[in-house]
C-alpha cells in the first residue's frame, strides 16, 4: 500500500499476510459484517476491509456498480443484496448524512474515518436509523486499516468531538511523550500503537522505517508505530484525537503530507518560497490552497505551477488556489506560521460564454447551486471554481433527479467544464433512448 511522503516520494508500507489475517480475525465482525460492500478503489488500505473481512471469515463482497457509491447504492445494496455493513471516509459519511441520513436503514454498522468527525452526522444518522450502529474508527496505513475503533451512540448529540475509542483485538495503543513515556489521563501525547496489524516497515526505506518504526519499551520484544498524531486519554478509558504533530493531514480520506506538496511548488520555474495550508471554501467544504514567493517579482504563472504539480503528485494534492505572496509569515522559529496566512485568492476566472443548450444551462445551474458561485459559464471547470470529489457526488445526485439518468461519478473528472459535461449527459441519454 503506498501513501504520500514529506520528500516527494510516495512511501510503499510492507503489509503481509499476518496483519490482514490479525485484522480479520477480530471479534468486533462476528456477526454484523456477513455481506459487506466493496466500494473503494483497490490502491486504498479500506479495500482491505472490505474484501478480506468477508471472505476469510466466510462472508461475502458485494461489488458496488461501476458509477461508484451514492445513497441509492447503499439503499439498493441493502434491499437488493442484503449487505449488512459497509465503510464510508468521514467526508462520504457527512455528505451522505447531509443528503438522506435514512439510507443506512437496513445495515446492522457502517464504519466510518479518515478524518475529524463531526458529531452533528452521527446525530442524524442515528435518529434516521435506530437499529443501525455507527463505530467511528481510527487506523493508519501502517497499522493495517484499523486500529481503535468507537461505537457512537444517539447520546453523544451535543458533544464537540468524537472519541477514536479503544485498540481493536490484538493491538495496543500507546499515548506518549517525546522520551516514550506514558502521559496520565488527559495529558497531550503522541500515540503509537503496536501489535498484530503493525507493518514490517517502509519499502526500500530503511531510514524512514527506523523513524516511524521503533522498538517497543514496555517489553514485548515488538516494535511501535509511531503515528504522528496528538491525543489523550479520556476518563473513560477512549482515546480523543487532537491533531497532528507536523504538516501531515487528513483531507476528504487521503493522508496527505502538505510538506510533499510544498516541495513541488518550490520546483515550479520563478517560485523562491512555497506553502500549503487547508482552508475553507465559500461553502465551508476544507479545500487545499497554496502559497508562493516569486524569486522574480511579476513573473510566476501560477496555473503553471499548478500543472507542474499535477505532473509529480495526484490530483488531490493540487491545490485548489494559488496566492502569491511578497513573504511567508514566519513563526519565532523562523518557520512558515500557516494560521497567519491571509484567505486565498480565488482562481483566475475563464472568460465568461454563457450555457448554450438547456442540458448546458440545467449543469451550470447545478453546479452554481452546489458551489455557490453566482455565473458559471460553459467553459468554467468544475475543479477551477471550488469543486471537488464529494461535491461531485452531489452533481450526480441533483442530475439523477432532474433528468432521470446516473452518470459515472468519475464523469466530471474526465468532462470537466460545462459544455463537456453537458455533451457527457446528451450522449447518455441518447444511449438510454436507444436501448
Amino acid at each position: 500500500m503506498f501513501t504520500s511522503g514529506s520528500t516527494g516520494r510516495p512511501k510503499g508500507v510492507v503489509v503481509d499476510h499476518r496483519n490482514i489475517v490479525a485484522l480479520t480475525r477480530d471479534s468486533r465482525w462476528a456477526e454484523a459484517h456477513g455481506r459487506i460492500l466493496f466500494h473503494s478503489p483497490h490502491a486504498f488500505d479500506a479495500a482491505t476491509y472490505e474484501v478480506w473481512v468477508a471472505l476469510l471469515n466466510g462472508g461475502t463482497v458485494v461489488l458496488a456498480p461501476e458509477h461508484g457509491i451514492t445513497t441509492d447504492t447503499v439503499r439498493s445494496g441493502v434491499r437488493d443484496h442484503g449487505i449488512t455493513a459497509l465503510f464510508l471516509t468521514t467526508a462520504l459519511f457527512n455528505l451522505f448524512a447531509q443528503q438522506d441520513p435514512a439510507c443506512f436503514a437496513g445495515l446492522r454498522q457502517v464504519w466510518t474515518g479518515g478524518e475529524a468527525a463531526d458529531p452533528a452526522s452521527f446525530t442524524r444518522v442515528s435518529e434516521a436509523c435506530e437499529a443501525t450502529e455507527i463505530v467511528h474508527v481510527y487506523g493508519p496505513t501502517e497499522t493495517t486499516t484499523f486500529a481503535t475503533c468507537a461505537p457512537i451512540g444517539p447520546g453523544h448529540a451535543g458533544k464537540a468531538s468524537c472519541p477514536i475509542g479503544r485498540p481493536m483485538d490484538g493491538t495496543s495503543a500507546h499515548v506518549l511523550d517525546t522520551a516514550l513515556r506514558p502521559v496520565p489521563v488527559g495529558a497531550v501525547g503522541e500515540l503509537y500503537i503496536s501489535g498484530e496489524g503493525v507493518a514490517r516497515g517502509y519499502d526500500r526505506r530503511p531510514e524512514l522505517t527506523a523513524e516511524r518504526f521503533v522498538a517497543d519499551p514496555f517489553g514485548s520484544g515488538g516494535r511501535l508505530y509511531r503515528t504522528g498524531d496528538l491525543v489523550r486519554w479520556q476518563d473513560d478509558g477512549q482515546i480523543e484525537f487532537l491533531g497532528r504533530a507536523d504538516g501531515q493531514i487528513k483531507l476528504r480520506g487521503h493522508r496527505i503530507e502538505l510538506g510533499e506538496i510544498e516541495n513541488a511548488m518550490a520546483g515550479a520555474a520563478g517560485v523562491s518560497r512555497a506553502a500549503a495550508a487547508v482552508v475553507s471554501s465559500p461553502s465551508g467544504t476544507p479545500v487545499l490552497a497554496g502559497y508562493l514567493t516569486e524569486a522574480v517579482p511579476g513573473t510566476v504563472d501560477t496555473a503553471a505551477v499548478a500543472e507542474a504539480i499535477a505532473r509529480v503528485l495526484p490530483g488531490y494534492m493540487v491545490p485548489s488556489s494559488m496566492t502569491v505572496m511578497a513573504s511567508l509569515p514566519l513563526n519565532d522559529n523562523g518557520k512558515v506560521d500557516r494560521r497567519a496566512l491571509p484567505a486565498p485568492d480565488r482562481p483566475a476566472e475563464t472568460r465568461y460564454v454563457a450555457p448554450e443548450t438547456p442540458t448546458e444551462e440545467l449543469v451550470a445551474e447545478v453546479w452554481s447551486h452546489l458551489l455557490e458561485v453566482e455565473r458559471i459559464g460553459r467553459d468554467d471547470n468544475f475543479f477551477d471554481v471550488g469543486g471537488d470529489s464529494v461535491k461531485s457526488i452531489q452533481v450526480v445526485g441533483e442530475i439523477r433527479t432532474a433528468l432521470d439518468i446516473t452518470m459515472p461519478n468519475r464523469a466530471l473528472f474526465d468532462h470537466q467544464t460545462v459544455r463537456a459535461y453537458a455533451r457527457a449527459l446528451e450522449d447518455e441519454l441518447m444511449g438510454d433512448l436507444a436501448d
